[in-house]
């Protein structure tokens, strides 16, 4: 489902579906044995989709399906990064990641907010749902429409813009500035809805 290394390189983590999240050691060019992967939530029908660490090497942030029982069952873990030991906020809770599947997750270079890109099921729109992140963990901002089965996210280089690809509706891409006066708000500036079936982006610095 995706992989992310530390900005310190101290962990490299793997999402690897019903098996959980794989986190290793890193250090000196060297790889550590996996310690013991982290189950889903929902042990009996979760999958571990994707991966991301804090810009400033204080969290890891995991997105998982199926959650919990809920309608929109999409789940966003954090994790406190302590040198090579992860340590789960809110372990009974996990956050809502705004909609069923968390398919890929952005912290923004300031570490101040990550976004999850959501889908919502084959032919429905998704989402990018932003949560604010303080030393103490995250808090649930505001949502922003996607394309359907949103696949991508990226900042640019300048900090100015967010970009998303999706891979089943239109806008199959769509540019995001941040708002001018709700902090963390994402607006849809430059929308293109010619079909294509992307699945990453990338900002070139």
């Amino acid at each position: 489902g995706g992989i992310t290394i530390s900005p310190n390189g101290a962990i490299i983590a793997v999402a690897l579906g019903s098996t959980g999240t794989q986190a290793f050691g890193f250090s000196s060019g060297t790889l550590g044995v996996g310690a013991t992967p982290i189950k889903p939530t929902n042990t009996s029908a979760g999958s571990a989709i994707s991966v991301a660490t804090d810009p400033q090497s204080r969290f890891l942030y995991i997105g998982e399906i199926a959650s919990n029982s809920t309608a929109n069952s999409g789940g966003l873990r954090v994790f406190t990064i302590n040198g090579g030991n992860l340590t789960e906020l809110n372990a009974s809770n996990p956050s809502s990641s705004g909609g069923v599947s968390p398919n890929f997750i952005l912290p923004i270079a300031s570490g101040d907010y990550v976004y999850v890109a959501n889908g919502m099921g084959i032919g429905n729109a998704g989402n990018i749902t932003g949560f604010a992140v303080t030393a103490s963990g995250i808090s649930t901002g505001s949502t922003v429409a996607a394309g359907a089965q949103p696949l991508g996210l990226a900042e640019d280089s300048t900090d100015s813009y967010v970009f998303e690809v999706g891979s089943d509706g239109s806008p199959y891409f769509d540019a995001y500035t941040f708002d001018a006066t709700t902090t963390g708000k994402l607006d849809s500036q430059v929308p293109s809805t010619s079909a294509a079936t992307s699945i990453a982006i990338v900002a070139a610095p």
